[in-house]
C-alpha cells in the first residue's frame, strides 16, 4: 500500500505538465488502494496514450468491486472511454457480474448490450433466468442476441425453451440462439434445430447442421 504522502505526490504529478512524469505517476498508482481509483479515472482521458494506457493497466491491478462500480459509468461515455471500460471491466472479472445485474435491464439498449457482453466475456453469471427473460421481452434485436449467446457461456440448462423459441427470431438471434444450443448439448432442441435444414438461408441451414453435430444427433 502507498502511503499518504507519497499518494498525495503521485496524484499530483498526474497533472504534471511533462507526459513521461504522468505516465509514471499512473503506473506507480497501481500499488495503492482504493484513493488512487479517482485519480487514475481522471487519467483515463488524459490527452496522451501512454498516460491513457498506464491509467488502465493500474485500475486493473487495483481491481474489486468498488474499482468495477466506479468504471462502470463509462460505458455511457464516447467510444474510446467505453472501449477502455469494458477491458477494465473485463479484466477485474468476477467481482463485475452482480453489477451488471441492473444493467441488463436498462433504458439504454447500448448499456444492456454491453452488459451481457461483459457476461460473456466473464464467463459467469449467478442470475441467469433474469437473462433468459431479457432474450423472450428485450425489444433490441442486438440485445437479444446477445442475451441469446449469454445462456450457453453460462451453461444456463433451463433457457434452452427460450432459445428453442428464439430460432424464429431475427437471423443474428438465430444465429447466437443456435451457437448456445450447440454449447448446452440439449437433445430436446433437436428437433426445432432440424427445422431449420429447411431454411432458406444457406449460412442458417449450416449453422443448423453444425449445431446438430455438437448436440450428437445422427438425423
Amino acid at each position: 500500500m502507498i502511503h499518504l504522502k507519497r499518494l498525495l505526490r503521485l496524484t499530483k504529478e498526474l497533472k504534471h505538465p511533462d507526459a513521461s512524469k504522468r505516465r509514471s505517476a499512473a503506473d506507480a498508482l497501481s500499488g495503492g488502494d482504493e484513493r488512487a481509483i479517482y485519480p487514475l479515472m481522471r487519467a483515463l482521458k488524459d490527452e496522451n496514450p501512454g498516460v491513457q494506457d498506464a491509467a488502465m493497466r493500474s485500475l486493473i491491478s487495483l481491481g474489486g468491486e468498488v474499482t468495477a462500480y466506479m468504471v462502470l459509468p463509462l460505458l455511457r461515455e464516447d467510444s474510446f472511454l467505453r472501449n477502455t471500460a469494458i477491458i477494465i471491466l473485463k479484466e477485474i472479472g468476477l467481482p463485475v457480474v452482480p453489477l451488471l445485474r441492473p444493467l441488463i435491464k436498462d433504458k439504454d439498449h447500448d448499456v444492456r448490450k454491453f452488459a451481457l457482453d461483459l457476461l460473456c466475456d466473464i464467463k459467469h453469471c449467478d442470475y441467469p433466468s433474469e437473462i433468459a427473460f431479457v432474450l423472450e421481452s428485450d425489444p433490441n434485436p442486438n440485445v437479444r442476441a446477445s442475451a441469446a449467446k449469454a445462456i450457453g457461456i453460462v451453461q444456463f440448462g433451463e433457457g434452452v425453451t427460450q432459445l428453442i423459441k428464439a430460432l424464429q427470431d431475427d437471423e443474428w438471434v438465430c444465429f447466437s440462439a443456435l451457437e448456445s444450443l450447440a454449447l448446452l448439448k440439449d437433445e430436446s432442441s433437436i428437433e426445432a434445430v432440424s427445422s431449420l435444414l429447411k431454411s432458406p438461408s444457406d449460412a442458417l441451414r449450416i449453422a443448423a447442421v453444425e449445431t446438430l453435430g455438437s448436440i450428437g444427433t445422427s438425423q
